[in-house]
């Protein structure tokens, strides 16, 4: 394949995937723990998923949380429950 032809296909990919990337980050939100702490409070069937290794997980947690750690993400649409409105929320150990 000729490297025009590659160019025009990659930036045809581009402009398709990333309206859609940017759509779903309207969806995500940060939230701070006192946030957390309303959310458990006021939200029935809240799914809080903890992305840590398995290791961290077992030391300490959020009470309730699920262990799904990182290298478990490609199967997580089969981790996760099927109804799209259970609010969840996800927490890692950070990077600054």
């Amino acid at each position: 394949m000729k490297v025009v032809t590659k160019l025009v296909l990659i930036s045809i990919a581009l402009l398709v995937l990333l309206p859609a990337a940017c759509a779903l980050d309207a969806n995500i939100k940060k939230i701070n723990s006192e946030d957390l702490k309303k959310l458990i409070a006021e939200a029935p069937g809240l799914l809080i998923i903890d992305n840590r290794s398995e290791f961290e997980f077992s030391y300490s947690r959020i009470p309730k949380a699920v262990n799904i750690p990182q290298e478990k993400f490609p199967f997580l649409a089969t981790l996760l429950p099927q109804d799209k409105d259970t609010p969840m929320v996800f927490y890692c150990r950070g990077h600054n």
